[in-house]
């Protein structure tokens, strides 16, 4: 490893008014009596019961129907489960190391660094590190840059957001994200100049600059010892 670099209405009823009374209605006509038995012919036969047979046969089909839809449920749930479905960890990659063998990609922003980088968010200004080139296996960066090793070389720059507080970025140190702005050994970023080292583009209340390469940028920064 190499080091560090340079959010429907009531209506009431009304006084006076007078109450219906309903009045009974006639009964409804009847429609034709159904037909007697005709004099001296036979005596009618009695109702004949429902056949059984038909019911039982559709019985019988439709609990087969629901025990193949059962079977079909179960077999389902065996075979997505056989093929890790239902389990979140299996056929799972590593969320660290990609096919080509890489921890870190390009871009990435990093936080806990050196002791145990992982990715973060580059804009919340929790993670003051950007890698900026990956090294084939067996090479590796500059002397002046800022690198870490995870099976393979990293090349890092420093990601620091404006109006965020960070540790000094103070030469052979690692830069951290502050715990507490203004507290001693800090710095708040108030502006970025990027592709030059410059500190006459600086903006706003700052007092202290830091040049950075690869690539290159200017921070301004208000310090607080």
């Amino acid at each position: 490893m190499t080091g560090p670099g340079p959010h429907g209405g009531y209506h009431p009823q009304e006084p006076g008014q007078a109450y219906s009374q309903a009045l009974p209605l006639p009964a409804p006509p009847r429609g034709p009596a159904a037909p007697g038995p005709v004099p001296g012919g036979p005596p009618p036969q009695p109702p004949r019961k429902p056949s059984s047979g038909r019911n039982l046969i559709v019985g019988i089909v439709a609990v087969a129907a629901v025990v193949a839809l059962i079977a079909a449920i179960v077999t389902a749930a065996l075979l997505n489960d056989s093929k890790g479905g239902n389990d979140p960890g299996k056929g799972a990659t590593s969320a660290t190391i990609d096919a080509t063998g890489q921890v870190f990609r390009i871009n990435d922003c990093l936080y806990d660094v050196p002791e145990n980088p992982k990715v973060g968010n580059c804009d919340d200004g929790g993670s003051p590190y950007k890698v900026t080139q990956v090294m084939p296996v067996g090479e590796a960066c500059k002397k002046e840059q800022t690198s870490i090793t995870k099976g393979r070389a990293y090349c890092l720059t420093p990601n620091l957001n404006v109006n965020y507080c960070y540790s000094a970025p103070v030469p052979g140190t690692w830069i951290k994200a502050a715990a507490q702005c203004g507290a001693p050994g800090t710095i708040t970023v108030i502006s970025v100049v990027g592709g030059l080292k410059d500190s006459a583009r600086c903006t706003g209340e700052w007092d202290r600059s830091y040049f950075f390469d690869d690539p290159v940028y200017t921070i301004c920064a208000k310090s607080y010892t």
